[in-house]
């Protein structure tokens, strides 16, 4: 049987699987390329696949001798696909200004004695976008065959668009690793501030213990001195005391990952018995103040359990004691008060100082904010802050100019505990402070 003269029996050279070569005609032999490589160009995911693909498209259905795919890198054209040519033109690049006409006849003269007479250069763009180029070499006379010449338009069109998928694609996954990385990092460096800040947090209770310890080393040394063996005994059992304390505060640098980590290990807690060690342990602040005699007066009432960590809120009750002696260098007067209301316990430190203004009080816990100069860390109320949020509690902080300061702790209560035993305005003078 005879075909049409239209018709025309062609097998492809690439094909993405196996199938039955029939006698089709020239039309639908570019529709069936045409689709075959828009299906091929959508599913890949690699930018060298689909220029591998479109190169043996070219010759297998829009009649190309061969083909050379170049891709733009940096001020260059580097071939990155192709077909039929020699190999050594693998490493042929080119520079960007030829992109256009002149790579097809740079090509030409380089390929001289391959019998090449036409190089056709289709742009590889989207948009305004420019990825490459692609030159379709003949041995042929040139002619004006244009449905191949629109087949090969297309295709270069279709392997533009999906360039800019791919490179598009790649682009976003880079950006978001480079998200991931930053979140990464961000978080590393919240983390390393938190830390900071707890240990910096630490540092100053533990300074504030090691105050009283160096008074109570100038009174043990008197005692022994004037042989008081009694007042050297208690002296020291005070500094074991204290440095049972501050040998706690520093091994919770171990224990807590973050700011605001919920402390492990907490057990029920008398806040009296808070309050009262922590102005025991203050008491050497009293003796070390440049002006006149302050007066500390305990006023703990009837209270319940919390739950908690005994040493944290010794500390952050001296916090609270250290500002408040600090505030009113003048004879002032302090009082501790403890208490139970609606399921809470609480410690109030309240003082006949200067007060603050709106500005102090809008930062007063800020961490390193302070209003005493050098002498000031700003790091005693954001401590206390920390101690207490870890604690499930809360800090209330009232203030009028002139009138003083007053700082609440409040705690929820253990459950199904009666309220212990009160010591109601006890003064707390200093006796026998060391001179």
């Amino acid at each position: 049987m005879k075909h049409e003269k239209s018709g025309i029996i062609r097998k492809p050279e690439h094909v993405d699987a196996p199938h039955e070569v029939q006698p089709i005609g020239q039309h639908e032999l570019f529709v069936d390329g045409l689709a075959r490589f828009t299906r091929i160009a959508s599913q890949c995911e690699d930018a060298d696949m689909v220029l591998r693909h479109l190169v043996d498209t070219l010759v297998s259905y829009a009649g190309a001798d061969a083909v050379a795919v170049f891709l733009l890198s940096g001020e260059r054209l580097e071939l990155k696909a192709q077909r039929r040519l020699p190999p050594r033109i693998e490493t042929w690049s080119v520079a960007r200004t030829e992109a256009e006409g002149e790579l097809g006849r740079a090509l030409l003269e380089e390929l001289r004695g391959q019998r090449f007479v036409e190089a056709r250069t289709l742009p590889l763009s989207h948009g305004a976008r420019l990825f490459g180029a692609v030159v379709i070499l003949s041995r042929r006379e040139p002619s004006n065959h244009e449905p191949r010449r629109a087949l090969a338009r297309m295709l270069a069109d279709l392997a533009s668009g999906a360039l800019a998928q791919i490179f598009d694609r790649r682009a976003l996954e880079s950006a978001s690793r480079d998200l991931e990385a930053a979140r990464t990092a961000l978080g590393r460096t919240e983390l390393i501030c938190s830390l900071g800040r707890m240990s910096a947090g630490v540092m100053h209770d533990v300074a504030n213990l090691l105050h009283p310890l160096s008074i109570e080393l100038v009174v043990s040394m008197r005692a022994r001195e004037r042989g008081d063996d009694a007042e050297l005994g208690a002296s020291q059992l005070r500094m074991k005391q204290i440095l049972a304390r501050a040998k706690e505060q520093l091994a919770r640098m171990r224990i807590y990952g973050k700011h605001q980590a919920p402390a492990p290990g907490q057990s029920r807690v008398d806040l009296n018995a808070v309050a009262h060690e922590a102005v025991e342990l203050s008491r050497p602040h009293l003796t070390s103040r440049k002006g006149e005699k302050a007066c500390i007066h305990e006023e703990l009432r009837a209270t319940a359990m919390v739950q908690g960590h005994p040493t944290e809120l010794i500390c952050a009750v001296m916090n609270l004691l250290t500002n408040a002696l600090d505030a009113n260098l003048s004879a002032s007067n302090v009082r501790v008060s403890t208490g139970s209301d609606d399921g809470h316990a609480w410690i109030s430190v309240r003082d006949d100082g200067a007060g603050m203004t709106a500005a102090v009080r809008e930062r007063a816990f800020e961490p390193f904010f302070t209003t005493k100069g050098a002498l000031g860390t700003g790091l005693g109320l954001p401590q206390v802050m920390a101690t207490v949020r870890r604690h499930g509690g809360d800090v209330a902080l009232g203030t009028e100019l002139g009138k003083g300061t007053t700082v609440t702790m409040s705690f929820p209560v253990t459950p199904a505990q009666k309220p212990l035993g009160t010591r109601n305005d006890i003064s707390s003078e200093p006796s026998g402070s060391p001179a």
